[in-house]
């Protein structure tokens, strides 16, 4: 974290965004302290692609964006652990309260007052791989309906204790937690935006019995819905409602197994074994789509997941 004194505060950067010299850091904030100078604690660290801090501070403080900015490529969540506080962005104020969570951007002007001694912890979030619509951003944008959800409790609980023992925790299970936090947010999301669908319990039965027959098949790389549908004696739509009402899609559920599965593979195969042979195994004949898909889930490629775990190992 960097501070600059400035008259009746301080610029606060390089908590989510170490950017070079010649441009504005895409976290910067200022901050005016209730009680001067500006003395909170930090500690910024990272899950795969998400960035976070936690940030503590015994006294009050005001804090505003130092300029705003028109990509619409990052969320940031905010989580107040201790103390009480206040959120407004786009006309929605909402009252903070330790557990509460409020998702916003930096295309508009957003006013975060705290009140100390207080513990709020930051996380940044690329929109692609929070996977979650237009729609719902703008349905929960600032509002307190995240804290209100489901997997919220959940979520707060684990991301509270990953600034303490982010250091020991070995790569691959760094990205594996992001996976978890990536699940949950995303269903506090459609949750809290009204675009959660549901199961019936008639679906319930379908969707577990297919998802098991698909995981026993992944190696397969014609893993198409119609033969699936087939398999399971359904009709190709009924399948892709089933899945829609579990808030995804029949090929979203298969990559996402596929990929896991390569992932955890390049923890234990041997290390002279071609990546190509390894994305095989798991349906991908194209190395070059493995290298992709990886690359878009954990950011970074196969050849990269498998020297980490050797860095660990």
């Amino acid at each position: 974290m960097h501070i600059t004194s400035t008259l009746g505060g301080a610029v606060v950067s390089g908590y989510l965004d170490d950017a070079p010299s010649d441009r504005v850091p895409g976290d910067a904030v200022v901050v005016r302290p209730h009680e001067d100078p500006y003395r909170a604690r930090s500690s910024s660290w990272a899950l795969g692609r998400l960035l976070g801090c936690d940030i503590r501070d015994d006294y009050s403080v005001s804090v505003r964006p130092l300029a705003f900015s028109t990509a619409i490529d990052t969320r940031f969540l905010g989580i107040l652990l201790e103390g009480s506080g206040t959120f407004a962005q786009n006309r929605t104020e909402t009252a903070l309260r330790p557990g509460s969570m409020v998702l916003y951007s930096r295309s508009a002007p957003f006013f975060l007052d705290l009140v100390g001694p207080y513990r709020y912890l930051v996380l940044a979030v690329d929109v692609d791989a929070l996977g979650a619509s237009d729609r719902d951003l703008s349905a929960v944008a600032g509002s307190a309906a995240l804290s209100d959800t489901a997997a919220a409790c959940i979520l707060t609980g684990l991301l509270a204790g990953v600034p303490e023992r982010w250091g020991a925790l070995p790569a691959p299970l760094r990205l594996e937690l992001a996976d978890v936090v990536l699940s949950l947010l995303r269903d506090c999301v459609r949750e809290a935006g009204g675009g959660r669908p549901t199961l019936r319990s008639a679906e319930e039965a379908v969707y577990d019995r297919v998802v098991e027959w698909i995981d026993g098949r992944l190696a397969d790389p014609d893993l198409t819905p119609a033969r699936i549908a087939e398999a399971n004696h359904i009709s190709v739509s009924y399948l892709h409602r089933v899945f829609r009402r579990a808030g995804t899609t029949v090929g979203e559920h298969v990559l996402a197994r596929r990929v896991e599965g390569v992932r955890r593979e390049l923890q234990t195969a041997s290390r002279d074994e071609p990546l190509a042979a390894v994305g095989r195994r798991w349906g991908f004949r194209d190395p070059s789509r493995l290298s992709k898909v990886v690359r878009q889930r954990f950011g970074r490629s196969p050849r990269e997941l498998r020297a980490a775990e050797d860095a660990v190992s």
